[in-house]
């Protein structure tokens, strides 16, 4: 009944009067002993369990801080962070970069001394110099050999000259008074096919426009 009546009176709580709910309440909780929002119990026990010829001790038990306290309001120290505000150095950044730099510096200085300048051994790829120069006798050889130049065709004049002979064109031909070759007869033959092939063509299209032009009518 008492725990019934506790949770109406809660539920009445937000529509009415709050402190003639609240004090019912306590008044309740005490009356029947039970727990509510307003009342705790706390269980003690009356039998001494330590005796008392003993000596006696004290213990320091850690508990949990009230919800929505803190350990300064009690008189305690409160835990630390793990640096403090005040010890903070602005400066600080600033060092450790310098440091930084003076250390990437100084191994720089001492690798460029690792790195000596090696004896030109004349090597490139496997290929030493001796092997790079050709002979002398060899080089001669390549210099007077040259490749000899083709024949001319037969029939075509050709000018002598320090690099040999070379053919004459029509410019050539007519300044040195020599007369044009004429072209052969098959030559004239295959370009005198393709017109007389086109004008074939038209009359046959010519004649299969009539045609039409008479069925039609």
């Amino acid at each position: 009944y008492a725990r019934e009546h506790v949770a109406d009176l809660e539920t009445h709580w937000t529509m009415g009067d709050t402190n003639r709910i609240d004090r019912e309440i306590e008044t309740t909780g005490v009356e029947f002993q039970i727990a509510t929002r307003l009342t705790s119990w706390v269980a003690v026990d009356l039998v001494r369990k330590i005796e008392k010829q003993g000596t006696s001790r004290h213990q320091n038990v850690p508990q949990n801080l009230p919800h929505g306290t803190r350990a300064e309001s009690f008189g305690l120290r409160g835990s630390q962070p793990a640096f403090a505000e005040e010890d903070w150095d602005a400066a600080a950044p600033s060092e450790i970069f310098s440091d930084i730099e003076s250390l990437a510096t100084s191994s720089l200085v001492a690798r460029r001394g690792e790195f000596e300048q090696e004896e030109v051994t004349g090597q490139v790829f496997g290929m030493s110099a001796a092997e790079k120069t050709p002979s002398a006798p060899a080089s001669k050889a390549m210099q007077s050999y040259s490749p000899q130049q083709a024949a001319p065709p037969t029939g075509t004049p050709v000018v002598g000259g320090p690099q040999g002979g070379m053919p004459l064109g029509g410019a050539g031909r007519a300044r040195l008074g020599l007369a044009r070759e004429k072209a052969p007869a098959h030559v004239l033959s295959k370009s005198r096919r393709p017109l007389a092939l086109w004008l074939s063509i038209v009359l046959v299209m010519i004649v299969i426009a009539l045609l039409l032009w008479w069925l039609v009518l």
